[in-house]
């Protein structure tokens, strides 16, 4: 037996909301998303002091990340060079790059969406009805 499919319903239906409306609740999802940011940068932080990794081992971890990736391969670790002297060189798990990596990524996406947001919420007519989907009603939260 098949489901109703909720997404294909509704599909033409628009709502009708105030530029003030709008612009208040992307100025609350402005905040939330700079919070969501800190949150993941304080992660990407503890996960290198807890790994002992620098900004720039990060940095070559994230490139061994991308070219193995690019190369469909599949790694257990990733190895930071110790530059000689009497350090030696140390692996890190595939899965702490890769929690980084995500990280990263989704501080990247969390970016353009402040930047769409500060745009509305800069630009919008507070006095002027608006219509908006269902989608653009979630996200605000209405």
């Amino acid at each position: 037996m098949k489901g109703i499919e909720i997404e294909a319903m509704f599909n033409g239906l628009v709502f009708q909301r105030m530029g003030e409306e709008i612009r208040t609740k992307a100025a609350a999802r402005i905040e939330a998303i700079k919070a969501k940011i800190e949150d993941r940068r304080a992660r990407v932080m503890r996960i290198c002091k807890e790994n002992e990794i620098s900004d720039a081992d990060m940095v070559e971890l994230l490139q061994q990340a991308l070219h193995a990736a690019n190369q469909r391969m599949q790694m257990q670790f990733y190895t930071i060079k110790s530059g000689g002297g009497l350090l030696e060189d140390r692996s890190i798990a595939v899965g702490v790059v890769n929690n980084i990596a995500a990280e990263k990524e989704a501080i990247a996406d969390e970016q353009d969406q402040l930047a769409r947001l500060g745009l509305i919420v800069r630009n919008i007519e507070g006095q002027s009805m608006h219509k908006l989907s269902f989608k653009e009603l979630d996200y605000l939260g209405f």
